[in-house]
């Protein structure tokens, strides 16, 4: 709740194209991507870790989405703070969704790293 501090103490306004609905919008949007950033803060600091060759392995993928991230919250941050409108024309998921897939395409790619082999056989 803290993250939508833009957000008028008052409540509904009813003055003329007061855009109330929308800061409700980006308000659960900001929650929600706070919970997703705990989440991950909570993966990372979990004991139990996957080995460093596999961190090292994604590592780039996975930094590129939390850049791409962030440079939309930087965009849409911006843009409450002058109260200007996004363009229509611009979509700014695209590049959040192409880095998405690139990482969902390494994933696929490298699957065998994921299982451990040896624990496989053994059961065999």
């Amino acid at each position: 709740m803290g993250f939508a501090v833009w957000e008028p103490p008052h409540g509904r306004c009813n003055l003329l194209n007061y855009p109330w609905s929308n800061y409700v919008k980006v308000s659960g949007a900001l929650r929600h991507f706070a919970f997703m950033v705990m989440e991950i803060h909570g993966c990372i600091l979990a004991e139990i870790q996957s080995p460093a060759e596999l961190k090292h392995m994604f590592k780039n993928k996975i930094q590129n989405i939390g850049t791409e991230g962030s440079k939309i919250l930087r965009e849409l941050g911006n843009k409450v703070e002058k109260l200007e409108k996004l363009s229509p024309d611009i979509d700014l998921l695209e590049k959040v969704h192409e880095a998405a897939e690139e990482l969902q395409m390494m994933i696929d790619q490298k699957s065998y790293h994921l299982v451990n082999s040896e624990k496989w056989a053994a059961r065999k």
